[in-house]
């Protein structure tokens, strides 16, 4: 009896790809949210937030949609923004911003957890032929911001780009399923200099009643409490000497439409920290397959004579809330602070990229850049070595 011999496994599916502008696809919404409801995506990379991003931003930025497919399903989408950069006088590019803009006055919004919407397991071979096909249509950088789903290593073994981190830092937060797991207290977790400073600080707010965490109860309320934090927000900020991130027009109107529209929902969580009837301030973030989403605050410093660590105190309070509610993960977003490291049990790294064509330009910027440098350092430590000759 004769046998066949075994047959080489089937080839992949090629990926299709195509970069064309939103309004010519006018089923984008329920191609995104098909997608998104198998993709595990972070709060960030749903319809969401995506879609009252797209239609509050300025109409002459036009924004480019990248369809993915593989045998006629898509199976990734990102939304891409266009623009002619030039640097030095001499390095011209043709860029494109992955989910974001390039104009830092429109992306202060701060996405995080960015990449393209795809399933998990496919998300590097998606974002490797996406930079295959925009690299070959003439595109010359890519820049993803505040990404943990690309794999730079991978990326940079690829001959026809370079991948350059621009910066780095992390999302820190709380597994707050593996605490429940283990029975163990979330102060307990803690470093003992922090649990010493917020039983100190507890004590203190302490003598003005006991503690209370509020939650917004409808989209009328949660407004409010949104337009209170800010106050707070600003008014801390301005104190230094700064603007404060909610004197963007854009970026407050962007958050109040979100409030107003996904309360409802159950994906936004403002909460209201008090102890006895004064408040010491407010917490906004997102909830999303259990994971809450701290984005931003608004504390009242003055509450008490001294400075007694609202931030830390009100942070406990709606890590124990969340974690009594059920949920499995308090994330404090992306940022070095003090008070994230402190308050954490865990740490995602997030990177700052740009995926570059090969190219001679680039290779003579990067050649300015290292000259740069070595010049900076050079004048830097000349001082040092005048003085001990």
């Amino acid at each position: 009896m004769s046998v066949d011999p075994p047959q080489p496994p089937a080839p992949p599916p090629a990926i299709d790809c195509r970069l064309l502008p939103v309004a010519e696809l006018p089923e984008l919404k329920k191609l995104w949210c098909e997608l998104q409801a198998d993709s595990n995506c972070s709060y960030f990379l749903t319809w969401h937030w995506i879609g009252n991003w797209l239609e509050q931003l300025p109409s002459a930025l036009r924004p480019m949609v990248l369809v993915l497919t593989e045998s006629g399903k898509v199976s990734g989408l990102a939304i891409m923004v266009a623009r002619q950069l030039r640097r030095h006088g001499l390095i011209s590019s043709r860029a494109l911003y992955l989910n974001k803009t390039g104009d830092e006055a429109l992306d202060e919004i701060t996405i995080e957890y960015n990449g393209i919407l795809s399933l998990p397991q496919q998300r590097d071979e998606l974002t490797l032929a996406a930079l295959d096909f925009l690299t070959a249509n003439g595109w010359d950088e890519i820049f993803i911001d505040a990404t943990c789903s690309v794999d730079t290593n991978q990326l940079s073994r690829h001959g026809r780009w370079n991948t350059v981190r621009r910066s780095a830092s992390h999302a820190y937060g709380v597994d707050l399923t593996a605490l429940r797991t283990n029975g163990a207290s979330y102060l307990d977790s803690l470093g003992s200099n922090t649990r010493q400073q917020y039983r100190r600080a507890a004590r203190a707010y302490e003598t003005l009643g006991p503690l209370r965490v509020e939650v917004a109860g409808t989209p009328e309320e949660a407004v409010a409490w949104y337009g209170e934090m800010s106050r707070l927000h600003q008014a801390y900020w301005i104190a230094k000497g700064k603007s404060g991130a909610f004197s963007n027009p854009f970026l407050d109107n962007f958050h109040r439409r979100l409030i107003a529209d996904r309360m409802r929902y159950g994906e936004i969580q403002l909460l209201r920290i008090s102890f006895g009837e004064r408040c010491i301030g407010y917490l906004y973030g997102f909830l999303w397959d259990g994971v809450v989403l701290n984005y931003q605050s608004g504390l009242d410093y003055n509450v008490l004579p001294e400075r007694n660590r609202p931030g830390v105190v009100a942070h406990v309070a709606a890590i124990e809330f969340n974690s009594l509610a059920g949920a499995r993960y308090y994330d404090f977003l992306g940022g070095d602070s003090q008070h994230k490291q402190s308050l954490s049990t865990s740490t995602v790294p997030l990177d700052w990229i740009v995926a570059r064509r090969a190219s001679a330009k680039f290779w003579l910027e990067d050649a300015m850049r290292a000259t740069r440098n070595r010049l900076r350092a050079q004048r830097r430590t000349t001082p040092a070595q005048h003085q001990g000759e």
